[in-house]
């Protein structure tokens, strides 16, 4: 026994060197005597053998250049040229190099060397000082070459020819609430329930994605479903561009945004690299108490969703948006307040030789049912002209009646050390009022500068409109005859800084938008919040922060807001305690509340008291008691507030998520933003988990992922730890690359069934030989699973009674069925000749 553990293991590790000599060796046949003169008289190593003499190996590698890794988990062949290996380039894998165009095309122009794979190009051909390096035990080729020849690149995107454009399937994402509000005034009893639901329903079918995004609102005196939008888009991946058909909104990064019928071609920035991209909008405010937070911009919600006191960022909104978003806020009191937020555009740059446009073409449509029944056109490019020169221009025109005409030029200029300046002039021409031409011009500069690592000005910008100026949403309000929502803008300046100080553990944002108008009062929205962490004492990682804010809408209310906030974090970190104090200068109330929040797994836990303080002390102090709950769950995320005091109680429930349906059956998670992309991983069986993933597989055995970066490469990993009894994962980690909407589809490759050792047998008595390969049959797919050692020995798992495992040697092949889990009879099992 003794000695044929010995021959087992020694023939073992005889079989793993010479595969590992195979990748290296000029040559892949191997002898089976050394293996036959131990006492194993049936070897059969035909699985390793080959006839190529200058092939060295196949390997699946990352590559890094000068150390930055280009290229993850790429096959690669290696070819011996004068003894020596060499990585073979070919003109596929020098596109993914991030060579500049001059350099990669001279490299082609050299004579390649012929190889059984084909032809291979030399990359040290470029230059002697360009050196390839291959680490085998990390299974890394690194590249050195001078950096004269590189362009700028991000390891982490990938270009279109490796991007996953997923399976066709239906969506559903969803976000609901319900609001129940009690109160109590004057001895009179108020009750109000209310239900709001948004989000999209729709389908992929190849490239190409459809979309209806709908509104629902009912209280006691309205009860409306709106379908906000319905429309399709797809990728022009060889563009970077998207094309967008039915009820959109204007793609422009010089003209407000507006809503249309039609359709939208334009240039995207987020299907670049992340050196070539730019600006992304936010809306950022502070609340005193548990509150919901709803952006819209023109009557249509952007984003609504449930935020703890303290300061907020909304920084997930669509990158199309720009212009003014009205941005409302009802705290768990019930006192409303809403604002305005202008969303401007970075200075506009474009790489040298580069150009990025925007055409949008079809019929105004307004909502409220307003239609102006006008067709426009508008569109807007950008040039650059030199490294640190672009130009950018742009127009915007009424078709069947030339009533409204807009015209841009501008330049952008890029200062280097001073940072970045775009200055541009917009003339309209508006004949909605056939008594009067209304003609103007506006006048724009932006400006953006990132002074060091810790001070960065965000955006300062200006921009003044004459009196007879109107944009195309003036002309929209003045054709509908909207007065309400009319303004004529005189003067707007915004500004949004940001400035760190780390040897005192110290940071501060501001912004600033400030609106004139020839029509109507000022508006403004000023915001400046102060974050200070404590590194060291009693109080270690504790954080202060200050807030001020105030608001004036254009009606001339004004309301200035002082926040102050104190978090101690508690328990290990996933506790904390905080307090804070709040004053509001319109209702002349300060707010002072205690919290104490916790995680619990895939849930968070608050429970707080309040006094607030009406009148500047004045009157009595009313008492409150609040909390909330919110929990991550594999079908979406629940989340519900609710607060009481003796006059007004409140509670809000929500709940959002989303629903995939594919060929492979109903996935259920978080919710998807809007356009966003999703996975479905196939476990196979149900209890898998993924790590990072709330819940795990269902019924199906899929396992729904929401929001997978577009066009940047990432991955996921099992949760290997924690499988159900008697599964195996063949995919551990799960890489992804996707587009805009994408339903990608990844299966793990899972085993379900029982595990043995088990000696295999032919019909005849005898063993397939030392060397056969076991192969799991399903459908028409063959995975190598096992390989048979001495006398017939292997191991085998997931095995049932639908398990069919084939084994090949040599030109033959033998039919390996289960028809029995009893242990003892599958200790010895017998293989079918086919």
């Amino acid at each position: 026994m003794g000695n044929s553990l010995y021959y087992k293991i020694l023939g073992a590790i005889f079989i793993f060197g010479m595969w590992l000599l195979g990748y290296i060796s000029y040559a892949y046949k191997f002898d089976n005597s050394l293996l036959e003169s131990t006492g194993i008289d049936n070897v059969d190593l035909s699985v390793f053998s080959g006839n190529n003499d200058q092939f060295s190996g196949r390997y699946i590698v990352d590559i890094k250049i000068n150390n930055k890794t280009v290229a993850y988990s790429k096959s690669v062949n290696f070819y011996v040229l004068n003894g020596s290996d060499h990585l073979c380039i070919t003109p596929e894998l020098l596109m993914g190099f991030p060579l500049k165009k001059e350099y990669a095309s001279s490299i082609l122009t050299h004579t390649p060397h012929q190889t059984d794979i084909g032809e291979c190009f030399s990359l040290e051909s470029l230059d002697p000082a360009v050196k390839i390096e291959f680490f085998p035990r990390d299974q890394v080729v690194n590249i050195t070459m001078p950096q004269l020849f590189l362009d700028n690149f991000d390891p982490n995107w990938i270009s279109p020819k490796d991007r996953d454009y997923g399976i066709s399937g239906l969506v559903f994402d969803y976000n609901m609430m319900g609001i129940h509000t009690r109160s109590k005034y004057s001895g009179r009893r108020q009750t109000n329930n209310a239900f709001r639901s948004y989000g999209n329903i729709g389908a992929n079918i190849g490239r190409f994605r459809f979309r209806g995004n709908y509104q629902y609102d009912s209280d006691i005196a309205n009860d409306k479903l709106d379908w906000t939008q319905i429309y399709g888009f797809m990728d022009v991946a060889s563009l970077n561009a998207k094309l967008y058909v039915g009820e959109i909104y204007s793609r422009s990064n010089l003209f407000d945004t507006t809503k249309f019928k039609g359709i939208s071609f334009f240039s995207d920035e987020s299907m670049m690299p992340s050196y070539l991209q730019g600006y992304a909008p936010q809306v950022t405010g502070t609340v005193s108490t548990n509150a919901v937070v709803t952006v819209k911009q023109y009557g249509n919600i952007l984003k609504s969703e449930q935020v703890l006191p303290g300061p907020f960022s909304i920084s997930d909104l669509p990158s199309y948006i720009n212009g003014v978003v009205d941005v409302e806020i009802e705290e768990n009191s019930g006192q409303v307040t809403k604002y305005q937020v202008y969303i401007s555009q970075l200075p506009f740059l474009t790489r040298k030789g580069a150009i990025r446009y925007n055409l949008n073409i079809g019929k105004l449509d307004v909502e409220y049912g307003k239609k102006t029944n006008t067709n426009f056109i508008s569109g807007d490019l950008s040039y650059g002209l030199t490294n640190n020169i672009s130009i950018f221009g742009g127009t915007v025109a009424t078709i069947n009646k030339s009533d409204y005409k807009s015209l841009n030029v501008g330049i952008g200029l890029n200062l280097e050390t001073f940072g970045a300046l775009s200055f541009d002039v917009t003339h309209a021409n508006n004949q909605v009022y056939k008594q009067k031409t209304l003609r103007g011009y506006s006048y724009r500069i932006n400006y953006a500068k990132r002074f060091s690592s810790d001070t960065t000005l965000n955006l300062a910008g200006y921009r003044f409109s004459g009196r007879d100026y109107t944009s195309l949403n003036n002309y929209i309000d003045m054709k509908t005859n909207n007065t309400r929502r009319l303004s004529f803008e005189k003067r707007r300046f915004t500004l949004s800084l940001t400035q760190a100080f780390p040897s005192i553990s110290t940071s501060i944002t501001a912004s600033l938008t400030k609106g004139a108008y020839w029509n109507h009062s000022s508006t403004s929205n000023y915001s400046i919040s102060a974050n200070k962490v404590i590194k060291t004492g009693f109080l270690r990682n504790s954080s202060i922060q200050l807030s001020l804010s105030r608001n004036t809408d254009r009606d001339g209310y004004s309301n200035n807001q002082i926040g102050l906030f104190f978090h101690v974090p508690i328990d290990d970190y996933n506790s904390y305690l905080s307090y804070s104090a709040y004053y509001d200068e319109y209702d002349k109330r300060v707010n002072q509340q205690v919290v104490y929040n916790t995680s619990l797994g895939n849930a968070n836990i608050s429970l707080g008291g309040e006094i607030s303080h009406q009148n500047n002390f004045s009157t009595d102090s009313e008492y409150s008691l609040n909390g909330s709950y919110d929990l991550d769950t594999r079908y979406g995320k629940f989340q519900t507030m609710a607060n009481y005091s003796s006059n007004y109680q409140r509670a809000t429930i929500g709940y959002n998520g989303s629903l995939t349906i594919t060929q492979h059956g109903l996935a259920t998670h978080s919710r998807v933003y809007e356009n966003g992309s999703r996975l479905i991983i196939n476990a196979e069986v149900p209890g898998v988990q993924v790590k990072s993933v709330p819940g795990e597989s269902n019924t199906f055995g899929l396992i729904g992922v929401s929001n997978i970066p577009n066009y940047y490469r990432t991955s996921y990993v099992v949760d290997n730890d924690n499988l159900p009894d008697n599964v195996e994962i063949t995919n551990s980690v799960v890489p992804i690359a996707v587009t805009d909407g994408t339903i990608a589809y990844r299966s793990l490759g899972a085993i379900d069934g029982k595990k043995v050792i088990s000696r295999i047998a032919l019909q005849d008595g005898t063993n397939p030989p030392f060397g056969a390969v076991v192969y799991r049959v399903n459908g028409n797919d063959e995975v190598e699973v096992a390989m048979i050692a001495e006398k017939g020995l292997t191991y085998l798992s997931g095995l049932n009674i639908q398990s069919n495992f084939l084994i090949k040697w040599s030109n033959h092949k033998c039919l390996l069925k289960i028809n029995s889990l009893d242990v003892d009879d599958l200790k010895n099992l017998t293989c079918y000749m086919e």
